[in-house]
């Protein structure tokens, strides 16, 4: 579709992805010590945010124009229409600057390596609503960083992005959508944090057999817990050093690009 329509786009996201595979001499680009971007991750974040949709189904009908009220009939100038809406949003997902800025949200949240992360949704969605925030809601910097930390957080801690999640998604969306202030998202942000994440769940659920009872590493809960050591600057257990958790997590640590606990 966008090779047929807008073959300029397409190409934007290849490099946009391809770039996010190795770094780069003398210019800013896509390239992370986090993750490695795809065409679908850029396509589920320009949906998303320009579209508040979150079935990849939904991108294709959308972009030919399909009349959702005439079940589904195409419409030249709906495909127009939406066209200049991906045209006039995606340069916002794509900008490096914006990019760089939500994964230093991501790191914020204790989250500082790939090893931390199970689920790319998680990465592709808060970044969707990283945009919506700053563009949308006009949040500054310190406020999206905080807001997008947490809910990222939050997100990966209770798996919100795995299994049937696209539903769950378009709620969300739709919810947002009908927001009008930075401060009506904050309380949506809060509102569902508060509602998952309550005492019980940190004094029974996560030390029980769905959180850090599970043998060995790698589940979210562990993930939370050791994005959590980074965000308190915790040394490392058992270790006579001053070494921080942190550090394990640096690039090449371990001889490879991304290092792990455990």
């Amino acid at each position: 579709m966008l090779s047929l329509y807008w073959d300029n786009g397409r190409k934007e996201i290849e490099r946009f992805s391809k770039e996010s595979t190795y770094p780069a001499k003398g210019k800013v680009t896509s390239y992370n010590q986090i993750t490695e971007v795809g065409a679908q991750d850029i396509i589920r974040v320009v949906m998303a945010y320009a579209f508040d949709r979150a079935r990849l189904k939904y991108g294709y009908k959308l972009l030919r124009g399909a009349d959702f009220d005439k079940k589904g009939a195409v419409n030249d100038e709906l495909r127009i229409q939406r066209f200049d809406v991906l045209k006039d949003k995606l340069p916002d997902v794509l900008n490096v600057h914006n990019w760089h800025e939500f994964l230093k949200a991501i790191m914020n949240a204790g989250y500082l390596s790939a090893d931390l992360i199970l689920s790319g949704n998680a990465i592709d969605y808060s970044y969707a609503f990283y945009l919506i925030a700053k563009y949308r809601f006009n949040a500054s910097d310190n406020a999206n960083m905080h807001l997008t930390s947490l809910w990222f957080f939050y997100a990966s801690l209770i798996s919100l992005y795995t299994g049937s999640f696209e539903s769950t998604v378009e709620n969300h969306l739709n919810s947002i959508k009908d927001l009008s202030t930075l401060e009506g998202y904050k309380q949506f942000i809060l509102e569902r944090v508060n509602e998952r994440l309550t005492n019980d769940v940190f004094s029974i659920t996560l030390v029980g057999s769905d959180g850090l009872a599970v043998s060995g590493r790698g589940n979210n809960a562990w993930n939370a817990y050791v994005a959590s050591l980074n965000i308190l600057n915790a040394n490392i257990l058992f270790s006579r050093s001053n070494l921080l958790v942190a550090k394990l997590f640096e690039p090449g640590t371990d001889g490879n690009r991304k290092s792990s606990l455990g």
